[in-house]
């Protein structure tokens, strides 16, 4: 009855559903939900008794979005978090303001913190994690009751009564009443609070409203059809703050303001056909409604809820077997929905299961024999399914039957020009290469098992040698500790000052120091290179901040240089606090760039360090001098409890554990020693070799205790990363390391994807192929005004990287006339003749040194174009996604901020940009 009263309410308000759909005054939403897996996922309920219940915490959501990510090729996910706040689901509503505490990760301070850190950290995994909330309930335990109850908020009966609307978590709930709550600006307030508490939303852009139902309320002497009126205020509400409000139960009268809805029920095949699947879809029908018209479910395809698939720690039984059925409904009901949605509606012949719907492009679904076909290919029959996979955009097709049998099947179009496919297994730990499958009168048979998806990639080289194409297929690199998302972070140095020396090779101080910049310079900085990021996610490392500056005085790390401490600060540890503190407004965590393996002569810990043979030692015994000052042996002081010591200190001396991430310089396993050639002059030896030949250690030893040494400042919530991957190293520290300052070797971007190994700096052909960041130091320390070279850096450089490292790469083609990498989503970067050149599905995105590319850390409407030298009206067609908007604004971007420089209009996809030399600008697109 519920669907059906919302359902009539079109009727009674008089609404013209074809009127949302005119040109123009189509809504624009955030996401394309008919193109988007849309599921929610548990993680408490109330205990009842003044605790949680917890199914999943924020730490395993994260676990359970990665395996999905795995098994659903990447395809764009939305998720809600179900039971977030207080103490969980339905708890304390109209309140939504507090996180509940028994979600949080032990790394963080406050839950809110790792609810953060969660819709942070999915994005990698193609998934926008947003919020679970109710705007209808009420309950006497919530801090909101008494002004809700005093403020005549609350629905009532005709005999004055408050309108119960159900019993939940063992407490009643009450009907908020929503012209009363909306005219005391209460509404506006709740949504207005949630954004401050948590602006996270407004990137993710959308929320969903549960149980969000209009009610009559007689003793206010108020119709369902008022009430109705009064959503749709605060479904515009929400849209003014750029987040698209979703719902758990259709209403007709939301056609334009609610584009996604839980349960799909109540809908006819007259409205699947009048309204396209872009205006208004849903997950699935719920079965318990068995008056539903099921069959429109196969007709026009259906998603899935993944909520009741998703493992729940609160059930005693055996859910191992989660990740099989969700393959099942993903690959079973999923891929027919997505393929389906990107065609045209046109009719259905027949009545009840005889009925075929017909869609653009000769498609036709049979509810009769369950098929879904195009002429002579065969997308369907049953339980076997062969689809495209079109959020990839390379062509690929997905196969899974829930039986053992042999597949023949004509191939499509898309692959005419191809000779075979490969076929990869899915796996929760990422694609396995099965085989490799030969055309045959364009046709492909495989072999399928029972319930095993597989991804087929055609094989688009016919003109290639094989022996050119390098296909990627990592390993799983299984990571000891959570970091930062760094392949999605510009990570930076700020070089603060130098401690000068005497000599050829540096042994103490000289005692004077050179400054770059001081704390509250450092700080301008910061906000300069924010607003010519644009707000994109950075770390920033300050070196040079301790004792006379860079390389001064290890390995004591206990004071911070005098000259860079603000005036109203009594000391500069203050002042870096402070520096560090003020960053985060600017998107940005500070935090240090420290040495733990050097050691200079006029270090305050140099007398224990030599006493308790930290310091290497030659074999009779004296000091080993380095490159730069004297190795120490990691093992000595591990084993001595000084390293342990001096992470201690550090950590109680600043905030670094709310940075998350240090940057330990010169991490290397065995040291570089320098030497006299033959010839008079200098070398260095990069021999591997014990660091400390005058102790029993090894070269494994040491690095036994790099080991401990990453997993202790991991125990305080704090991510190392260095200058090297695998320089003066045995061993890369893949499983503890996710970040290297330069990442320049062809081998690393084979063994690792972005999202586990990245970098940092890469100057030579690979790094313009798979993406490079950059440094920014250089840039700081040479022209701290003007920071001239940064915006072509950045434009160049990290907003490609950033682009590309959202991607799966597919393969690396080398040839004598040209090198290419694909990715997925139909995304090619190539290098021909040292010409660079960046395409998704053939359309441009760069071309050396101009560039227009989606800058996706903004949201999904956003382009970056910028230009080296410039040009005059020249036409890009519109990167893929973004055809759907008509109308854009264009702003100069500078280290002052954003400057509004015109509107204009989309022209047939393509806009026309004029750019003078070193112009960035931001895009916005309507």
């Amino acid at each position: 009855m519920k669907v059906l009263a919302i359902s009539f309410l079109l009727l009674l308000t008089g609404l013209n559903s074809d009127s949302v759909l005119a040109g123009d005054n189509a809504p624009a939403f955030r996401h394309a939900y008919h193109q988007t897996l849309v599921m929610k996922l548990f993680l408490a309920i109330p205990d009842g008794k003044g605790g949680s219940l917890v199914g999943q915490d924020f730490q395993g959501a994260l676990e359970i979005i990665k395996e999905t990510d795995q098994l659903t090729l990447g395809v764009p996910k939305i998720i809600y978090l179900v039971g977030w706040q207080y103490n969980g689901h339905d708890d304390k509503y109209p309140a939504f303001f507090d996180v509940n505490p028994a979600l949080k990760r032990k790394t963080d301070a406050t839950a809110l913190e790792s609810l953060k850190w969660l819709m942070k950290e999915a994005e990698q995994y193609h998934t926008t994690v947003s919020l679970h909330i109710n705007m209808t309930d009420a309950y006497e335990d919530s801090p909101l009751w008494a002004t809700y109850k005093n403020e005549g908020m609350l629905s009532r009966n005709a005999d004055g009564s408050l309108l119960v609307i159900g019993n939940y978590n063992n407490r009643k709930a009450y009907q908020i009443n929503y012209q009363r709550e909306w005219e005391k600006g209460y509404a506006q307030k709740r949504v207005d609070q949630l954004l401050e508490m948590l602006p996270e939303l407004k990137k993710a852009g959308t929320v969903h409203l549960d149980a969000w139902i209009a009610r009559e309320s007689k003793g206010h002497r108020e119709t369902m059809i008022h009430e109705a009126y009064y959503q749709q205020q605060l479904a515009d509400y929400w849209h003014s703050k750029g987040i698209d409000p979703t719902s758990e139960w259709v209403m007709d009268y939301m056609l334009g303001k609610i584009p996604y809805y839980w349960h799909f029920n109540g809908r006819t095949q007259e409205d699947y056909l009048k309204q396209p699947a872009s205006l208004c879809t849903g997950s699935r029908m719920n079965p318990d409604l068995k008056n539903s018209d099921f069959g429109l479910e196969f007709l026009f395809g259906t998603s899935m809820y993944g909520e009741n698939i998703f493992p729940d720690r609160r059930k005693q039984t055996d859910q191992s077997d989660w990740q099989t059925r969700f393959q099942k409904e993903f690959f079973l009901n999923y891929l027919q929905y997505d393929f389906l949605n990107r065609h045209q509606r046109l009719s259905v012949e027949g009545e009840a299961s005889k009925r075929v719907a017909r869609f653009s492009g000769n498609i036709q679904v049979s509810l009769a024999d369950s098929t879904v076909k195009q002429e002579a290919l065969v997308y369907r029959e049953k339980q076997t399914v062969f689809f495209p996979i079109g959020w990839r955009k390379d062509n690929s097709f997905a196969i899974y039957s829930t039986s053992d049998k042999n597949f023949t099947g004509n191939i499509p179009d898309s692959w005419k020009n191809a000779r075979s496919v490969q076929s990869w297994e899915l796996t929760k730990n990422g694609l396995v290469l099965a085989g490799v499958h030969k055309f045959r009168n364009n046709q492909v048979s495989i072999h399928l098992k029972a319930n095993q998806p597989l991804l087929l990639v055609p094989d688009q080289l016919a003109n290639e040698a094989v022996s050119d194409t390098t296909y990627f297929n990592y390993g799983l690199v299984k990571k000891k500790f959570p970091h930062p998302a760094y392949h999605q972070t510009l990570t930076l140095k700020l070089f603060m000052s130098q401690a000068l020396f005497d000599g050829k090779f540096k042994r103490r101080d000289n005692g004077k120091t050179e400054v770059y910049l001081n704390a509250v310079q450092a700080l301008e900085q910061i906000k300069k290179i924010d607003a010519l990021t644009l707000g994109m996610p950075k770390i920033v490392y300050l070196v040079g901040w301790q004792y006379n500056g860079h390389d001064s005085k290890y390995p004591a790390w206990f004071e911070a240089n005098l000259a860079l401490k603000r005036k109203e600060d009594s000391t500069a540890i203050q002042s870096i606090r402070w520096l560090m503190k003020e960053a985060r407004a600017y998107n940005t965590s500070v935090s240090l760039h420290i040495n733990m393996f050097d050691a200079y002569e006029d270090s305050p810990l140099w007398d224990a360090y030599v006493k308790n043979n930290i310091i290497a030692r030659k074999k009779d015994g004296s000091l080993l001098g380095g490159e730069w000052g004297y190795p120490i042996s990691y093992a000595q002081e591990w084993a001595t409890g000084y390293a342990q010591k001096r992470i201690d200190s550090l950590c109680d001396l600043l905030p670094i554990r709310e940075a998350g991430t240090i940057h330990i310089d010169a991490f290397h396993t065995w040291p570089p020693i320098p030497y006299i050639k033959p010839d008079g002059s200098w070398g260095v030896d990069l021999d591997r070799k014990p660091t400390s030949p005058y102790l029993s250690f090894t070269v494994q030893d040491e690095q036994e205790a790099q080991q401990k040494i990453y997993a202790y400042w991991a125990s305080k919530g704090i991510d190392v990363t260095s200058e090297g991957v695998d320089f003066l190293r045995s061993d890369a520290f893949a499983e503890e390391q996710s970040m290297a300052w330069w990442f320049n070797n062809r081998s690393y971007y084979l063994k690792w994807p972005a999202s586990t190994y990245t970098g940092g700096r890469d100057n030579s052909e690979w790094g313009r192929l798979f993406g490079t960041s950059m440094h920014g130091e250089e840039i700081l320390k040479n022209d701290p005004i003007g920071l001239r070279g940064f915006k072509e850096q950045f434009s160049t450089g990290t907003a490609i990287w950033y682009f590309l490292n959202q991607l799966n790469r597919k393969f690396l083609v080398e040839s004598s006339q040209k090198k290419e990498v694909h990715y997925a989503e139909n995304v090619v970067s190539s290098l021909h003749n040292n010409g660079f050149r960046l395409t998704q599905a053939g359309v441009l995105l760069a071309e050396d040194k101009n560039v227009l590319i989606p800058a996706g850390w903004i949201n999904s409407s956003s382009l970056l174009a910028y230009s080296a030298d410039g040009y005059e009206h020249r036409t890009w067609k519109l990167p893929p996604g973004y055809e759907r908007f008509r109308k854009l604004v264009l702003y100069e971007v500078s280290a002052a901020g954003t400057r509004k420089i015109k509107e204009t209009t989309v022209q047939k996809g393509s806009i026309s940009l004029s750019l003078v030399k070193d112009q960035l600008l931001l895009i916005k697109m309507y």
